[in-house]
């Protein structure tokens, strides 16, 4: 689908989970608001196929969400490219 996303999320040990989603909130303003308040949490919850997965940050070494939300926090950096 067009507006489905995708979450992938590296763990400190190596490994990765991937998940796919559909688009959460439609008005862009309320979409830094939301990433803020998920980040400020200990967790992250999912809702995957019926169960319920808690990922709990600090065992997270970063979460990468595509494509790009339109809006994102007033301290993202934009216009950024992976350098290899």
């Amino acid at each position: 689908m067009k507006d489905d996303r995708r979450i992938i999320i590296a763990f400190t040990d190596g490994t990765d989970m991937q998940f796919e989603f559909p688009k959460q909130i439609d008005d862009p303003s309320q979409i830094a608001t939301m990433l803020r308040k998920a980040l400020n949490e200990n967790q992250l919850v999912l809702a995957v196929e019926g169960a319920m997965y808690i990922i709990p940050y600090n065992n997270v070494k970063y979460i990468r969400v595509s494509p790009c939300p339109a809006k994102l926090p007033d301290t993202a950096i934009l216009g950024v490219k992976l350098a290899e």
